[in-house]
């Protein structure tokens, strides 16, 4: 099977998300854990593929409890990775969906939002945080 690497660089925002739309998996940060480009293809219904053990094991230790992204640390799990996911693809597609879960639980605006206003909370002792909405009208702007 043929695999074809598409690298986007130098591209609008526009243009990078309509070339990433295309893809079956998307290479994300391998030293900073999941960034902006990965996010955008979890929720397009990408693999995510990335690797650093250091972020890999703050996502484990941290509320997330797991490794949201495939990981590869090196060459020889990243080429692992990429046989797998070519020639299973219902590995590639629950990988997907473990990625999307954790966009939708920990990035989704819903999601952030509750999580400012817990952390706002916590600093200010106010137990009255809420984001704008169109039953409540009161609200702090952070």
């Amino acid at each position: 099977m043929k695999i074809d690497l598409i690298m986007i660089e130098k591209q609008q925002h526009g243009k990078a998300l309509e070339m990433k739309a295309d893809a079956d998996l998307t290479f994300d940060s391998f030293w900073l854990g999941i960034q902006g480009s990965g996010l955008e293809a979890a929720a397009m219904g990408q693999m995510v593929v990335a690797g650093d053990e250091t972020v890999r094991d703050l996502y484990i230790e941290s509320e997330v409890g797991s490794c949201p992204y495939t990981f590869a640390k090196d060459r020889a799990q990243l080429t692992e990775v990429i046989e797998r996911a070519v020639t299973d693809p219902q590995w590639r597609a629950d990988e997907a969906k473990r990625v999307g879960r954790y966009v939708v639980a920990y990035h989704d605006y819903a999601a952030v939002a509750r999580r400012y206003e817990q952390i706002i909370a916590n600093a200010t002792g106010w137990t009255n945080v809420a984001t704008p909405t169109k039953k409540r009208g009161k609200h702090v702007a952070a």
